[in-house]
């Protein structure tokens, strides 16, 4: 079998000699270890959905964040122009549930990070969907991150070479 832990971050290696790479497969292996990866099958749809959903979100980030030519201002202008409608679809989304799929699960790890990274990249984007915001608070106090997050140092979101890049 191709190793692709030799070639590819990030990796995970379980205690049970399981090595993974490539980060949503790693959260879905988790997911299921755990026991976040939904018991329905509406909360397994909703939480694929969401998901995917911020996967594309990301993508279109990375696509401006490590633009390298002339452009990188322009396509960041218009990037920004479609932050506010994806955040009030993922706060529609969520809307008064405290989690995404009613229950906590892998979707909710994902916009966590989507959410922060967007809100350090475009300050003051969160001020219009007051329900995301309390999700973020939310995660942060979840007992088993809460000493995670009082130790945490900020890191840079993107590699050191990218245009568009922040600490948080």
């Amino acid at each position: 079998m191709f190793n692709l832990i030799n070639f590819q971050l990030p990796y995970f290696i379980d205690t049970n000699g399981i090595r993974i790479t490539q980060s949503i497969v790693i959260l879905e292996y988790l997911s299921r270890k755990y026991k976040l990866e939904g018991t329905t099958e509406q909360e397994k749809l909703d939480i694929s959905l969401v998901v995917h959903q911020v996967a594309d979100l990301n993508e279109a980030f990375f696509l401006v964040a490590y633009d390298r030519t002339e452009r990188l201002e322009k396509l960041k202008e218009e990037y920004l122009k479609t932050v506010p409608f994806s955040l009030s679809q993922l706060s529609k989304f969520l809307s008064n549930k405290n989690y995404f799929a009613g229950k906590i699960s892998m979707a909710d790890f994902v916009v966590y990070t989507y959410l922060k990274r967007t809100n350090v990249f475009v300050p003051g984007s969160l001020d219009a969907t007051p329900n995301l915001k309390e999700f973020i608070k939310r995660i942060e106090s979840l007992s088993e991150l809460s000493r995670y997050f009082q130790n945490y140092k900020p890191l840079l979101f993107n590699a050191s070479h990218t245009k568009w890049n922040a600490t948080g």
